[in-house]
């Protein structure tokens, strides 16, 4: 009772940003991963719903404190649970932009998900992207949590506009496979990747320069 009471008062510390307490209840060897869970109940059923401290840390934009519960052995490889979210904890940080941040999880054997990579496409972070390559993520991969639930690493890249990513996706080893709706339509094409989810996603109502990527790489309609 009395280390639940400590990890209660941790969470508390994080969420109003109070790093000079935060940094007291570490010293006084408050575990880094204090968490608490609930049921949350909404649309005729109940579901769990799990914070961490970490996790608390990184929705608040306490970067700081964030990096703080890291040096002292925060769970890397935690995962986020909420009604419509599981998501890994490296991945939100991935998400918020702290790149740096990442890179210290990652030094403490973090798992880099497709998700990770998917942060840095949408943020068009080349740099970060060509990192999470060479760490272990795939470029024909999907993602299988998160917002981006359903899609592959190149739609996720195709739907943000960013084909100058998609095209490094390729390069990578990416594959895609076009088909259209209708032949004579080619900005209506369909764009789907195939990787070891299965093909998914749909670019739609496209930018040019979408649309150049569509039907560079456009192929007839299979035909049934």
């Amino acid at each position: 009772l009395v280390s639940q009471g400590q990890e209660q008062e941790l969470l508390t510390a994080v969420g109003s940003g109070d790093e000079a307490e935060v940094k007291r209840l570490l010293k006084a060897g408050v575990s880094p991963n204090a968490r608490s869970g609930a049921w949350v109940s909404g649309e005729g059923e109940s579901r769990f719903t799990l914070t961490s401290a970490l996790t608390l840390a990184l929705n608040a934009d306490e970067l700081h404190i964030a990096e703080l519960l890291v040096g002292a052995g925060a769970d890397v490889n935690a995962r986020v649970v909420k009604p419509g979210l599981t998501l890994s904890v490296v991945a939100l940080a991935a998400q918020a932009g702290y790149w740096d941040l990442v890179h210290q999880m990652y030094a403490r054997k973090a798992a880099l998900s497709p998700d990770v990579a998917a942060a840095a496409i949408t943020q068009g972070n080349r740099s970060e992207l060509l990192w999470t390559l060479a760490h272990g993520v795939a470029a024909d991969s999907g993602v299988i949590y998160g917002p981006f639930d359903g899609s592959s690493l190149l739609n996720v890249a195709l739907k943000a506009d960013k084909v100058d990513l998609a095209r490094l996706l390729l390069e990578q080893g990416a594959t895609v496979s076009i088909v259209a709706t209708d032949a004579s339509t080619s900005s209506e094409a369909h764009l789907k990747s195939v990787d070891t989810y299965g093909p998914s996603g749909v670019a739609e109502d496209v930018s040019p320069a979408v649309k150049a990527f569509l039907e560079e790489h456009y192929q007839e309609p299979a035909h049934q």
